[in-house]
């Protein structure tokens, strides 16, 4: 093994630059991330298959890996998928929601494929095969609802 340096794609490395940027640089750095927060009701009962809505955004958009899912405790063996229609655990697959906590929005993308557009993200062929926006919601698995509580996400996006 080796001891070596490794840089992101768009951090200079000392040989291109020694002055420290003022801002990053890459495809997405000057544009303005967009923000969407909403809290749903999970009540006690409510079965495997049910979803929560969690509106329709840009096929185009870029995920930002800061977007989180926050919940109550839903019950013993309750997970939560995230996708649209084409793939409803495209972006996370089980994550537990047995008890209180919080889980990324993107759990099930691959660090290779952050910064990919939604379309590419939830299995598109292209990104004409996807409507112009696309529906993301959050399918209950693994177990009903034991518990009556809220679900919340913070989606954070830009395109």
């Amino acid at each position: 093994m080796a001891v070596v340096d490794i840089y992101g794609n768009y951090v200079a490395t000392p040989t291109q630059n020694t002055t420290p940027k003022a801002m990053p640089t890459g495809p997405y750095a000057h544009k303005a991330p967009n923000m969407h927060f909403d809290r749903c009701e999970v009540t006690s009962g409510d079965s495997v298959g049910s979803k929560l809505y969690f509106g329709r955004f840009p096929r185009s958009a870029i995920i930002l890996p800061q977007s989180k899912v926050f919940f109550g405790a839903l019950g013993a063996s309750v997970t939560l998928d995230i996708g649209d229609a084409n793939s409803a655990d495209g972006l996370a697959s089980d994550i537990d929601v047995s008890a209180a906590g919080s889980g990324d929005f993107l759990e099930a993308v691959a660090a290779e494929n952050l910064g990919k557009p939604l379309w590419e993200l939830l299995g598109y062929a292209s990104e004409d095969a996807a409507e112009e926006t696309l529906t993301l919601y959050g399918t209950l698995a693994g177990a009903a609802a034991g518990a009556t509580k809220s679900v919340a996400f913070s989606l954070i996006w830009t395109s």
